[in-house]
């Protein structure tokens, strides 16, 4: 059956979706095969919390300057710190590329559409999100709790669906160094989701920005 999806592949190329979760460094290979699922994906900026800002490309999120004039809050606001894509992910493969800050703590990955972000956890799979966190300079993984790891923020964080495997698997993109993969059963499509902790001292930089 995998022959009749995929009739171009070659023996080496049936191997990449295992090789690209498993643990320590991708193969350049392989990684070449993940990037080229890149996807082309905007933040919703009605979705934003209002502490929280969608430059006009749609491709970064800031904060909020105390200045700016107030927002009308639409029916798709959070009311928690959070972030959305604007359009749902494809059925497919896709490969997602961010540069993430390391000055505040912040939770990135996957949902789904009807996934009730205001009033439940972003670290339960079970409800319906994917995610792993930065907190002080290190990754968690939000497995339904939040487990330590000994991997260091990177720079730009790699984010991978194969939505026909239930593959969701997050990387240091700088290292191609996989840090984890979740496993699921995927019944609806699929959004990008992004959390933020702000304080009350404004951050310049942006918090994360797709490139």
């Amino acid at each position: 059956m995998k022959d009749l999806l995929n009739p171009g592949q070659t023996e080496a190329e049936k191997e990449f979706p295992s090789l690209s979760r498993r643990e320590g460094v991708v193969p350049d290979e392989v990684w070449h095969w993940i990037v080229a699922a890149k996807a082309d994906v905007v933040l919703n900026p009605k979705s934003a919390h209002a502490l929280l800002r969608v430059s006009n490309d749609g491709k970064s999120l800031y904060q909020s300057s105390p200045s700016s004039p107030p927002r009308v809050l639409m029916a798709e606001t959070y009311l928690k710190c959070i972030c959305v894509s604007s359009k749902v992910l494809p059925s497919t493969r896709v490969y997602l590329e961010l540069r993430v800050t390391r000055s505040v703590p912040w939770t990135v990955g996957f949902r789904t559409a009807s996934f009730d972000a205001d009033n439940n956890y972003d670290c339960s799979p079970a409800a319906g999100i994917w995610t792993i966190a930065s907190v002080d300079g290190k990754i968690l993984i939000n497995a339904g709790k939040a487990i330590p790891t000994d991997y260091t923020t990177p720079a730009r964080l790699g984010l991978y669906l194969d939505y026909r495997l239930g593959q969701l698997s997050f990387y240091d993109a700088v290292a191609k160094l996989h840090l984890f993969t979740y496993v699921a059963n995927f019944k609806e499509q699929l959004l990008i989701y992004a959390s933020v902790e702000t304080g009350i001292e404004l951050v310049p930089d942006a918090f994360i920005t797709l490139i």
